[in-house]
């Protein structure tokens, strides 16, 4: 893929495959919203972009401007999403389910697809959102029959004598909250979309989700052993208090995204 060796060039390739579905014009506004880089960065990756010939200004009102992907970039996005489809090893990468009960794994696995397809994993979206993933999670496993609630947790990643820890308290960054949740289904699955800051701050090729028994002892919800050597294990030793006003904040949005994943998948 060409003018993706920068994250934010490869970031942006996304955002555009994602936005482009419609065939609508993308104002730059839109398309620059929510990307995790700096502005000056972007625009300069856009430049590249519209210089390659990836990206073209159709006449618009005085005042504003939009972008085009053109034929070449609908035909890289093509070729990229074929290949990316023949190569399921990347799913493999990408998402972790170790549980016993059979139709559960299938229904997390079924379950990630579905959210990778919409975009809500990647990092521009909602990948480092873990309040809203984990709502998301469960508004849509109880449209399909499943008993699901949210946990509030903080989760430990170890490896050898190195820790690293997400939501736990005292680690938030500015405009942030302590705290992380997941996702409990049916009482034997704990469900974990919302990693995406482990990825951007941790390890970039960090599972994307990971998913295993919920089984709670003194302070531990679950947890899995990496094939990296990494152990990653939930706690809800402290709950945050800012965890359930986020989630009520979240709660106006649930609706109108679940009926974005039911027109997509029924």
């Amino acid at each position: 893929m060409p003018l993706t060796d920068s994250m934010a060039g490869y970031e942006l390739f996304l955002k555009l495959a994602n936005d482009c579905r419609e065939g609508r014009e993308i104002p730059l506004g839109a398309l620059l919203a929510g990307m995790p880089h700096p502005e000056p960065v972007l625009l300069d990756e856009v430049g590249k972009m519209e210089a390659a010939g990836l990206l073209t200004r159709p006449a618009t009102r005085a005042g504003t401007i939009a972008y085009v992907p053109t034929p070449q970039f609908l035909a890289l996005l093509r070729q990229f999403s074929a290949q990316f489809g023949s190569q399921s090893i990347l799913r493999d990468q990408q998402l972790l389910v170790v549980a016993q009960d059979g139709p559960m794994h299938d229904f997390a696995v079924t379950l990630y697809d579905n959210f990778y397809d919409l975009g809500w994993l990647y990092l521009h979206n909602f990948g480092t959102a873990c309040f809203l993933l984990s709502s998301l999670v469960a508004r849509v496993a109880t449209a399909h029959g499943y008993r699901a609630r949210i946990e509030s947790c903080d989760v430990e990643i170890a490896k050898g004598q190195g820790r690293y820890l997400l939501g736990a308290q005292g680690h938030a960054k500015a405009g942030q909250i302590d705290g992380h949740t997941v996702c409990i289904l049916e009482e034997c699955m704990l469900v974990d979309f919302g990693l995406g800051n482990v990825r951007r701050n941790y390890r970039c090729d960090f599972p994307w989700a990971l998913a295993c028994g919920y089984q709670p002892e003194a302070a531990m919800l679950g947890g899995i052993a990496l094939a990296s050597g990494e152990t990653v294990i939930w706690k809800n030793d402290w709950q945050s208090p800012g965890a359930e006003a986020k989630l009520v904040r979240d709660a106006p949005h649930l609706d109108t995204l679940y009926q974005q994943y039911h027109a997509r998948f029924g």
